[in-house]
């Protein structure tokens, strides 16, 4: 899957209309011949507590909201990133940046735009670079608040990995009769150096835990937090999750092998085939597969291992999986 860098693509006009109904008169007009049925009259009132959110171009209706709803345009969305992202790397402008990815619904109805300094980059390692970015999430049918996630692509493949959900922190108020937007960074983590030093940590601990090369498939599984429903009482529903799972074995089996070539036989490797996978081709996952919440999977599965990673962190990998290691055996 190509990455969408198209800034017009989300910038198309959407405004509040009225929400109007038909009203069906009881009172009836004179008959034009001796005999002839009465027609009704009919008239179109508003709904004055309501509006629908509309997309000008196409005339899609996102959403029916309060008459005291603020909208939130993507273009403003996009200018509060860049303010964020000014916010989170102290030295930069808000010209530094360049819209990496932007994720959007067929409808336009909710999008993610992924923010990367022009210059700013992250070795966890010689030879090994990670970029790091900011997600600007908005939405116009209110799935997702305004948000900015922080996270790290890499550089070779441009696989992305969202590292920390919701670094900063945004308040959007809808139904105020004006905009306030509160922007407050994680106190814990306020500096980007401390973000790095983190990630870099984690990934050198995935790096460092060797594993036997046919469960190096299994945790990939395990880090997308894919589920396949293979007991339904449904015989067609566990056909299409045999097959499903096939696609899934077949796509993450041939990631594997190209990243052990490179990589070694590791977690880092499994790591590397489930942002892969979640990246480029999140539709071999299911139809309502998306990138960016894999992306989320796979960065709290992967925290959530090397918090679990003891002495022999071998068989503390093994134990995680056994449910994975069945599935594909």
């Amino acid at each position: 899957m190509e990455r969408n860098t198209d800034i017009s693509k989300i910038l198309f006009p959407v405004e509040l209309r009225p929400v109007n109904y038909t009203v069906v008169g009881s009172k009836t007009a004179a008959s034009a011949e001796a005999g002839a049925p009465a027609s009704k009259i009919e008239g179109n009132k508003s709904i004055s507590q309501y509006k629908a959110v509309v997309r000008g171009d196409t005339g899609a209706v996102f959403a029916v909201v309060s008459n005291r709803y603020e909208l939130l345009h993507n273009s403003l969305a996009l200018d509060l990133g860049k303010k964020a992202f000014v916010h989170l790397f102290s030295e930069a402008s808000a010209n530094d940046f360049i819209v990496y990815d932007i994720q959007l619904t067929k409808t336009g109805s909710a999008c993610h735009i992924d923010l990367i300094h022009k210059s700013y980059s992250t070795d966890v390692w010689e030879q090994e670079t990670w970029l790091p970015f900011l997600r600007v999430s908005n939405s116009y049918n209110r799935s997702r608040a305004l948000s900015f996630d922080f996270g790290f692509v890499r550089k070779l493949c441009s696989n992305g990995i969202i590292f920390r959900k919701e670094t900063i922190q945004a308040r959007f108020y809808h139904t105020k009769g004006r905009l306030e937007v509160d922007l407050k960074q994680d106190k814990s983590f306020q500096k980007l150096k401390e973000l790095e030093s983190e990630f870099a940590a984690h990934m050198n601990r995935l790096r460092g835990t060797t594993l036997n090369r046919q469960h190096l498939l299994p945790l990939s599984i395990f880090l997308l937090e894919l589920r396949f429903d293979l007991a339904s009482q449904d015989e067609k529903r566990r056909e299409q999750e045999q097959s499903r799972l096939g696609e899934v074995v077949k796509t993450l089996g041939n990631l594997v092998n190209k990243y052990v070539k490179d990589l070694g036989e590791n977690a880092y490797t499994a790591l590397n085939a489930a942002t892969d996978l979640a990246t480029h081709s999140p539709s071999v996952v299911g139809p309502f597969a998306t990138s960016a919440k894999l992306q989320q999977s796979i960065a709290g599965r992967s925290r959530s291992l090397t918090d679990q990673l003891g002495r022999d962190s071998k068989k503390c990998v093994e134990e995680l999986i056994a449910d994975q290691i069945a599935l594909v055996n």
